[in-house]
């Protein structure tokens, strides 16, 4: 992990790495309360705002990873198990909220489109059900088999009360954000 509360502009993103808080050891068997990072970084696809947030939690050294990446379900149920250490720059409420836009606008110019009521989602899920006993496919399945059928993914855009939470809750200079290059790849 970079150093936290740097912002740090690379690959033609904004990043800025927080810690939110530690873990109780004792979700580890430890006895010191590892710290938990989160990343988040904005960039511009097809020139289109993304938001991606991931989160990691090591060990005291830095030298192992215990959990990393799409971990907000397992912060929420530190937080509701009252075993998440909440740094005191932030409330219960600031990380519930973080945790809400994480669940919803994450990767937000990748996401599928809906599925319901879709005419070639019905198909997809006949013809799997044709090969498979009658079994419906999970979603994971349905995400597999869709872009093979010219099924693109759709653009949710990034509501600007959310970036402007995010920037201000996390100390991200918004004007960074509009100097952000076309393409991040």
């Amino acid at each position: 992990m970079l150093n936290p509360f740097v912002k740090i502009p690379e690959f033609n993103t904004l990043r800025k790495e927080v810690e939110i808080g530690r873990v109780k050891g004792e979700v580890f068997g430890v006895k010191y309360n590892p710290a938990i990072t989160i990343e988040i970084e904005f960039r511009k696809v097809d020139g289109k705002l993304e938001l991606a947030i991931s989160g990691e939690v090591l060990n005291y050294k830095r030298t192992d990873i215990w959990k990393a990446g799409q971990i907000q379900d397992s912060l929420r149920e530190w937080l509701e198990n009252g075993k998440l250490i909440i740094n005191k720059r932030y409330t219960k409420e600031d990380i519930e909220k973080l945790l809400d836009i994480w669940d919803t606008w994450h990767l937000n110019a990748t996401k599928p489109i809906p599925y319901e009521g879709r005419k070639d989602v019905e198909e997809v899920v006949k013809i799997y059900q044709k090969y498979h006993n009658g079994k419906y496919p999970d979603f994971t399945v349905i995400n597999a088999i869709i872009p093979h059928y010219g099924i693109k993914h759709y653009y949710w855009e990034l509501p600007q009360d959310v970036i402007d939470w995010i920037c201000d809750k996390f100390g991200i200079n918004k004007d960074d954000i509009d100097k952000l290059p076309h393409n991040w790849y």
